[in-house]
């Protein structure tokens, strides 16, 4: 049974790893969209754009706890 030390360490991990995650994310709808105004190719697809907005909802939970 973790003590509540390792239990805060371990949701601040979850949290810091989840905005890592979003971040990353965020980086390539960013870059795709630069790639798109400078007539490189499409945009983001709808499903990048769900998965970071899930992206960013799960790392606004984590760092609440």
């Amino acid at each position: 049974m973790d003590t509540p030390f390792e239990a805060s360490a371990a949701s601040a991990d979850a949290a810091h790893a989840a905005t890592r995650m979003r971040e990353m994310a965020q980086q390539r709808i960013v870059d795709t969209f630069r790639r798109q105004l400078d007539d490189e190719g499409p945009g983001p697809t709808d499903d990048e754009l769900q998965s970071f907005a899930r992206l960013a909802l799960v790392e606004q939970a984590l760092h609440r706890r």
